[in-house]
């Protein structure tokens, strides 16, 4: 799964764009154009950052779903 991808699924799950933003250290507008396909080849440190916070906002919803 690519950046584009993973942010679509973030923001899904109910994350802003400005929240991403402010976990990744990076401006609103660059999520959104990544997001959107603007920028093709985000920096290597942004698509881990993207990649990790997917996966902890999943575990969160994973967690959160066997509790109930």
């Amino acid at each position: 799964m690519n950046a584009a991808e993973m942010l679509k699924k973030l923001k899904a799950l109910g994350l802003t764009e400005m929240r991403i933003a402010e976990e990744l250290g990076i401006c609103q507008s660059a999520v959104n154009k990544i997001k959107n396909g603007v920028i093709k080849n985000p920096s290597y440190a942004t698509v881990c950052g993207v990649n990790m916070l997917y996966h902890r906002m999943l575990s969160k919803t994973a967690e959160s779903g066997t509790k109930d």
